[in-house]
């Protein structure tokens, strides 16, 4: 767009959002003659025709008679957030820009209030949106912070505060070309690839529910009528086929016009129609009507007009160069977006990831599946990609043979290429086909009324198709990958891992020996998943395979997924003590990660995981407060991932001798954390256990002891037996605070015996437990009770960690303590060995008893 229209525009756009709907004509008309102009601003106002949604909301519905509540109906604070002022008011309520009044979190949010009480049926409505937020993390997808009601009943989301302009709006503003504009339009798809991922639909994707911030970020918003395809979380929020369609019919689908099943295919029609208006300008239907019927049968019934047509009625102030118009460029594109856009489902994309994939062929001058495939068209695509060597060649040719035909410049890579992708293409198409038979297996309605869990549907597909031999090994090992992962993803590792193993094997015996991406991706969450299973002897083998593969690959894709094995082999690396390993592929993810990504702050987080573990305490402090300002940009304050870190920063004050302030920060963390998963809860009890050794630590012992007593009664059944382990390092670190050692001997004592006995893969919370009741042994003069076992656990820890470690320094240093061979000299060549940064004294720094990490 002329940057002169834009500047008319702009103020134009400013006054009409603060004025009244009705008004914003009038207004219009008496600022300006010029039609054009107005019409331009109403389109980015959403006005085009009719109403931005045609259908009320079911919640729109229940709060219509509260809808003009005086502005005193609504609280000026919601929790510690202060209102600033009202954004929007929408159907289901009122949106307001607010800002915390603490200093824990600076930054502005979006606190949207519903206008009046709901009833128990709404209420669960607005709950489910909550959770489908909270289900939700990705750096394209706005987050959410927090959510509740407030003492007049009303209930609230807190979410963060996107500042940023309509995605249409920016790319006219910024003059973005196509090729710039679809690159904006993969960070929408992405998000909603992610969202799928998760079985979740959107069914609003527009404009106006994205924002792009300054740095050209985009955020997709407004996740209120989308549906979850999972019938175990009971957490359809769409709306029932019969009257309850909630949608923006210029992006709705037809099946969603029609009222018929949602899928993920609708979502990829909506993102279609969205592409189409970022490069023409105006949606690919256009509605006149305000009956429903009419927009039903308009939108059910109406080819959209091919792009190269629309680009050349498109007015003259539009950046779209016209010499672009009949370039393949464009036509590739027309036959994307025409895709996208069928009526029948089953004729679209199959999955968002085959869209994205397409819009890459085009962008790196590839073949386009959407595209009619001639020899003529592979080559010309071949040209381009390698313009040198093709002009070089063709120069060559001239000078020995005069004119050859351009197949011959390299017949057999273009027919490489044709049959990679045609595999390429089927296996995405059986792929996205298997799902789809999942997703139907998962409604209830598929089963005439028997309800059916996603967990069922999955472990039948995973026996079937085992059992199967019909598909080719690629497909299959491809389907077992992404079954696993799902099995990954809802915390069950333990499906998940034949799986996956299976799937490298499938892959393995198909491969054509180069690198694959696929390849490295199942090797690195293979090895995630013996991490999350505790077998951290088997997890770096699969970590280093995937590197290994990883490294010979360097488009953008591979890289991310390199920098995310890195991280994981980190955590790996970091349990069984081998620091400098882990240091090294932390850093490597770092440095792969430039932009400041949730990615990062991860890494960070991971990074000063491993200086804590050594007790390397200030490089430890650093980089948690990276990884915690990088959060608190990203997801807010009081988001899971964002307390995570601040519980990290605690452990390291805690550790620092900076009590008050690791208490502080553990109260804060325990607080969000009771909001998110309930009081009952593993993480809620692991929070609290550390806290209570902050209490300890600064002698407040009746709150301490109200959580020692909780804490005891929840691992003890009444005849004293453990029933439930994972405090007792907390429970014994606090009783030995207390000074009962014995008792401190008799807690560590049982930890040890139940994870040799139950969790014998845990070697790094065994050689814990093992060295504090050795340690405690030798305090309380006990030394003759040690068995020839325990005598063997000194030459166990050497052989696991490594020989510079601070486990194989504690052990040295006990051993020698039972041998009474403790001097300066050897305290001395530990620190030296250490290059220890501890700042504490020596022997209540390294040595003394040390609560495990969790």
């Amino acid at each position: 767009m002329d940057k002169s229209l834009w500047k008319k525009i702009e103020p134009l756009l400013i006054a009409c959002e603060e004025l009244p709907k009705e008004d914003v004509l009038d207004y219009l008309n008496s600022q300006t003659n010029d039609q054009e102009l107005i019409e331009r601003v109403l389109h980015y106002l959403n006005f085009s025709n009719q109403s931005n949604t045609i259908f009320s909301s079911i919640i729109g519905e229940a709060v219509q008679s509260s809808i003009e509540l005086s502005e005193e109906g609504i609280p000026k604070k919601v929790g510690p957030y202060s209102i600033i002022e009202k954004i929007a008011r929408g159907g289901m309520g009122t949106v307001y820009l607010a800002q915390r009044d603490d200093d824990i979190y600076d930054k502005k949010v979006v606190i949207k209030i519903v206008n009046g009480i709901l009833s128990e049926q709404h209420k669960y409505r607005f709950q489910q949106e909550r959770k489908i937020l909270a289900k939700l993390q990705h750096q394209n997808i706005a987050q959410i912070i927090d959510g509740g009601s407030v003492d007049s009943g009303q209930h609230y989301l807190i979410m963060e505060y996107v500042e940023g302009i309509r995605i249409d709006r920016y790319c006219d503003k910024n003059d973005l070309s196509i090729e710039q504009r679809i690159k904006l339009f993969k960070q929408v798809a992405e998000a909603a690839r992610y969202a799928h991922r998760n079985l979740i639909v959107h069914r609003d994707i527009k404009p106006s529910n994205i924002l792009v911030d300054n740095s050209g970020n985009a955020k997709l918003l407004d996740f209120g009528i989308a549906k979850i395809l999972n019938p175990e979380e009971e957490m359809d929020l769409g709306l029932t086929r019969t009257h309850m369609r909630l949608m923006t019919p210029e992006y709705a689908s037809p099946e969603q016009v029609k009222g018929e099943d949602i899928t993920l295919l609708s979502d990829v029609y909506s993102l279609g129609a969205l592409l189409y208006e970022l490069i023409v300008g105006a949606a690919p239907i256009v509605i006149t009507s305000s009956s429903p019927a009419e927009i039903e049968r308009t939108i059910c019934e109406t080819t959209p007009v091919r792009l190269r047509t629309s680009l050349k009625r498109q007015d003259s102030n539009r950046v779209i160069d016209k010499k672009l118009i009949n370039s393949s460029l464009v036509k590739d594109l027309d036959n994307i977006l025409l895709k996208a856009l069928r009526k029948e489902p089953e004729n679209r994309y199959e999955t968002v990831k085959l869209f994205i994939d397409d819009l890459d062929n085009l962008l790196n001058n590839k073949p386009v599946t959407a595209s009619p495939i001639s020899k003529l068209y592979l080559a010309s695509k071949f040209i381009k990609r390698n313009l040198w060597q093709s002009l070089l060649a063709g120069v060559s040719a001239t000078a020995i043979a005069g004119l050859i035909s351009i197949q011959y410049i390299s017949n057999k890579k273009l027919q490489q290429e044709k049959e990679e992708a045609e595999t390429q293409a089927e296996i995405s198409r059986q792929t996205a086909n298997y799902f789809s038979k999942l997703i139907e297996s998962a409604d209830p309605e598929f089963f005439q009324g028997r309800e059916i869990t996603v967990r069922e549907a999955l472990d039948q597909s995973v026996d079937e198709l085992l059992a199967t031999d019909e598909l080719n090994g690629k497909i299959k090992s491809r389907l077992l990958h992404m079954l696993g992962r799902v099995y990954r993803n809802r915390n069950n590792p333990e499906k998940s891992l034949p799986l996956q193993a299976k799937a490298i094997e499938l892959r393995e015996a198909h491969d054509d020996g180069k690198p694959s991406y696929q390849l490295g991706q199942m090797y690195g969450e293979y090895g995630d998943n013996l991490r999350q299973l505790n077998r951290y002897d088997l997890a770096p083998e699969a970590f280093e395979k995937s590197i290994a593969i990883l490294e010979q690959l360097t488009d953008d894709l591979s890289i991310k997924e390199r920098a995310n094995t890195y991280n994981n082999s980190g955590i790996v690396y970091s349990h069984i003590g081998n620091y400098q390993r882990a240091k090294e592929v932390l850093e490597y993810a770092i440095e792969l990660t430039p932009e400041p990504t949730g990615q990062k702050s991860s890494y960070y987080f991971n990074y000063a995981r491993n200086f804590l573990f050594q007790k390397k305490l200030k490089l430890a402090q650093e980089f948690y407060q990276k990884s915690y300002d990088l959060k608190l940009d990203i997801y807010g304050p009081l988001q899971r991932r964002t307390l995570n870190t601040l519980y990290g920063m605690a452990l390291t004050e805690y550790e620092l001798g900076n009590y008050k302030k690791a208490k502080n920060q553990m109260e804060l963390t325990l607080t969000e954390r009771i909001k998110m998963f309930g009081d009952d809860n593993s993480i809620v009890e692991s929070t609290r256990s550390f806290l209570m050794l902050m209490h300890a630590k600064l002698d407040e012992w009746e709150q301490a002891e109200t959580i020692f007593k909780r804490l005891r009664n929840k691992a003890f059944d009444e005849d004293f037996k453990l029933v439930e382990n994972s405090n007792l390092p907390r429970m014994a670190t606090y009783i030995e605070i207390k000074n009962d050692k014995e008792l401190a001997l008799n807690y560590w004592s049982l930890q040890l015996d139940y994870l040799q006995a139950n969790q014998p893969h845990r070697t790094r919370s065994i050689h814990i437990a093992y060295y504090n009741k050795l340690r405690l042994l030798h305090e309380l003069k006990k030394s003759h009770e040690l068995t020839v076992l325990d005598k063997a656990f000194f030459q166990t820890v050497k052989d696991y960690y490594p020989k510079d470690s601070l486990e194989v320094a504690r052990i040295n240093y006990l051993e020698a303590q039972y041998l009474n061979r403790v001097d300066s000299e050897l305290t001395n060549s530990i620190l030296k060995a250490l290059n220890s940064e501890i700042i504490d004294d020596f022997k209540k720094s390294l040595f003394a008893s040390q609560p495990e990490l969790n």
